[in-house]
């Protein structure tokens, strides 16, 4: 499969090594990844223990990210390598995907890359302009996160200021009589109200739990959040009074959820 037939790309799976690429490239591997398809797995793997993983704390929720922590078994091997291998290779023949996704420089995941292409399935690589250039071969399309913000960030327009202009003296004036001052006494002011925040979109998220049901008749949480937000422009679960998806519909009395030991979420619509 190559880039030309992307957009028959449908069911897409992130594999992101936090402990080689930067958690500001997140925003935009996620915008790149929704363009190619529905990103259906999303997968954080690093070793959150350490404290290197604490600036893509704040992301998880945010996109929707399930973390998977990884402690460092034997020194001089990389744990986290080895896990997201594994978990990619168990998904590329025990999961219908139509394209993987690997977030990182590491040009140690170059035979992986090759290996998902050998199997006639898209695999798109996201990291930094330094990967080595063998690495980046291997991929359908390698996204080079920090040249692409870079490019962004040059095509920004800037805000230009003009100076103020000096200020002028006054005209000299010579000083008035005193008046006698009446001093009124301020209203009270009236008690501001918060704004009521927006239903929630129940019929777009029905829809959307519907459109991306699977087999067993549940849907992966991270489909239904694509379905919604291109349903709904601008859509943040925020604006509804949750801070995720997730909670969101847990509040919906009319879907129920689940999640597998491994951390992925899934919802269908309730049948009793």
């Amino acid at each position: 499969m190559t880039v030309d037939s992307a957009a028959n790309v449908v069911k897409l799976a992130l594999l992101i090594d936090g402990d080689n690429v930067s958690a500001t490239f997140m925003p935009l591997i996620m915008r790149e990844a929704t363009k190619v398809g529905t990103v259906a797995v999303r997968r954080l793997y690093g070793q959150f223990k350490s404290g290197r993983m604490k600036s893509w704390l704040k992301h998880v929720d945010e996109f929707d990210l399930t973390p998977v922590n990884v402690s460092p078994l034997t020194r001089g091997k990389n744990a986290t390598d080895m896990k997201l291998v594994i978990e990619a290779m168990d998904m590329l023949y025990g999961r219908q995907l139509d394209g993987l996704c690997i977030a990182s420089s590491d040009g140690d995941f170059t035979p992986l890359a090759a290996r998902i292409r050998a199997n006639a399935v898209a695999v798109y690589g996201f990291g930094a302009k330094k990967a080595p250039a063998g690495y980046k071969a291997e991929f359908d399309r390698f996204y080079e996160c920090d040249t692409l913000l870079a490019a962004e960030k040059k095509s920004t327009p800037r805000r230009i200021s003009t100076p103020a202009a000096p200020d002028k003296p006054a005209p000299r004036r010579e000083p008035a009589a005193p008046k006698a001052v009446t001093v009124a006494r301020a209203p009270r002011r009236a008690r501001q109200t918060a704004a009521p925040k927006p239903p929630i979109p129940a019929p777009e998220i029905l829809a959307a739990i519907e459109a991306v049901r699977e087999s067993d008749g549940w849907s992966h949480l991270g489909s239904v959040s694509n379905q919604v937000r291109r349903a709904i422009r601008d859509f943040t679960p925020k604006n509804h009074g949750h801070s995720t998806l997730k909670r969101l519909i847990a509040s919906m009395p009319e879907v129920e959820s689940h999640t597998t030991p491994n951390g992925t979420a899934f919802v269908r619509r309730r049948t009793t």
